[in-house]
């Protein structure tokens, strides 16, 4: 009989236990959300806007050092001279079908809510409609026509005629005109007040898109049609009839004069005496920034990003991280000299002979002030001191002008530097530079913004 009682016993708590267990795999889950709790609360929907600004950072980006080497602009120092030849087909190529699905299913949810005010829920479909629009002009500028899908949410079935999901691609000429109607359609949903560090659409956004979009389609019309072999397709989902060159040119130049009109923004100009500090500033500090017209923002701490923690000269490095690229002489030497049309670094005089510069930064004098904004060349002042670099040293010995070099930071018996901390070299170490120059432009000069505790915002 105990025995029988033990039995049942154990049956109650084990049954009791089941039931509990089930309870708790019945719980609603807390990480997936329906449309009727999102759409229902206006703190998530502005969240899920939030969200797609942060999925539209394509091709080249503040936050990918490594793509800023891959065309004529800089060269990787993170091991041997930079040699790549080959690339992927489909680099920077952007064809985000998943992102248009998720704006589309935005908008109408926004449309529909009953929690949100006529001018928020206005606002807030201009930029859900200002980023579908900039999506569609990422695929076009490197695809031309592309599926246009308006406002359509495709829900998939098994068994159904896919056929009805099918979308031809749109002519490329159709998909800029689609791109440029839907900002002229929203110009008036956005505010027309700069936003916090230009981190969201305004009016102002959406016409510079709009400007930006034409100017692509006129170039198009008119260059490509120019080459004695035009690249098109006989559908026109590649190519633009040579003919809507000046319409484009003219919708281009009304809304760009439309911004000039608003008066929000202008040529920052905070620094006359000192052009090049103004350059840089102008396009790398965002606080009371005038210029700026949409950019996306960094804060610390959370979103920060490692350009400066990356390609920091080692001289100035407060972590273990540095020198990860450079710009190189190309770069440079587009930028003219103020007082003629060349750029070339002059280093022999007219007879042939070298020229011999008190200062190393001597060579760059006169040159175009917005190069001391992108490029810290030799000599240059980053976060109030020089930038040393130095390959080694050059010495005339026996009739023969000949080369010293060392390893970076080695000084010869006279205590005279042979190459400096910063390079450049050609040895395969890690992080020293190759190219014998450092970026600025994007550069953040706050304290600490080089380690991987903060990084830049």
């Amino acid at each position: 009989m105990k025995m029988k009682n033990i039995l049942t016993g154990l049956f109650i708590i084990i049954f009791s236990a089941l039931v509990s267990c089930s309870d708790f795999l019945d719980r609603d889950p807390d990480t997936i959300l329906t449309d009727d709790q999102i759409f229902g609360d206006e703190v998530m929907i502005k969240s899920v806007l939030s969200n797609f600004y942060g999925r539209i950072t394509w091709g080249q980006h503040i936050d990918d050092s490594y793509s800023y080497t891959i065309i004529d602009e800089a060269s990787r120092s993170d091991s041997g001279p930079d040699t790549r030849q080959n690339f992927e087909d489909d680099r920077w190529r952007v064809y985000d079908y998943a992102l248009l699905r998720n704006l589309n299913q935005f908008l109408k949810g926004v449309r529909e809510t009953k929690v949100l005010d006529s001018e928020t829920q206005r606002q807030l479909e201009g930029e859900a409609r200002f980023i579908r629009a900039w999506l569609y002009f990422n695929m076009c500028r490197g695809m031309g026509g592309m599926p246009i899908v308006g406002d359509e949410v495709f829900d998939y079935t098994p068994g159904m005629d896919i056929t009805a999901l099918q979308y031809p691609r749109s002519t490329e000429a159709g998909l800029y005109d689609y791109i440029i109607s839907e900002c002229e359609a929203i110009k008036d949903f956005l505010p027309t007040e700069p936003s916090i560090n230009a981190a969201r659409a305004t009016k102002w956004a959406v016409l510079m898109l709009k400007a930006r979009a034409a100017v692509y389609a006129g170039s198009i019309a008119n260059y490509n049609n120019k080459m004695p072999n035009p690249i098109k397709t006989t559908g026109g989902e590649v190519g633009i009839p040579a003919d809507l060159a000046q319409a484009y040119y003219k919708t281009a130049l009304s809304a760009a004069e439309e911004v000039i009109k608003g008066g929000k923004y202008e040529l920052q100009l905070t620094k006359p005496d000192d052009r090049g500090r103004n350059f840089y500033e102008a396009l790398s500090i965002k606080e009371n920034n005038k210029e700026v017209i949409w950019a996306r923002d960094y804060k610390y701490p959370g979103q920060t990003n490692g350009f400066t923690q990356s390609n920091i000269p080692a001289s100035h490095a407060e972590d273990i991280d540095r020198a990860y690229a450079g710009p190189i002489l190309n770069l440079v030497e587009d930028f003219e000299y103020i007082n003629d049309r060349k750029g070339e670094i002059k280093i022999r005089d007219e007879q042939g002979n070298y020229i011999f510069y008190t200062n190393p930064e001597d060579a760059f004098a006169n040159k175009d002030p917005r190069l001391w904004g992108t490029v810290i060349y030799p000599g240059a002042i980053f976060k109030g001191t020089p930038v040393v670099l130095q390959a080694g040293q050059k010495y005339f010995e026996d009739g023969v002008w000949k080369v010293r070099t060392s390893d970076p930071g080695k000084s010869d018996d006279n205590n005279i530097l042979i190459t400096s901390v910063n390079g450049p070299n050609t040895s395969n170490n890690n992080y020293i530079n190759k190219s014998g120059f450092f970026f600025r432009k994007f550069m953040d000069e706050t304290p600490l913004a080089s380690t991987r505790g903060r990084r830049s915002e």
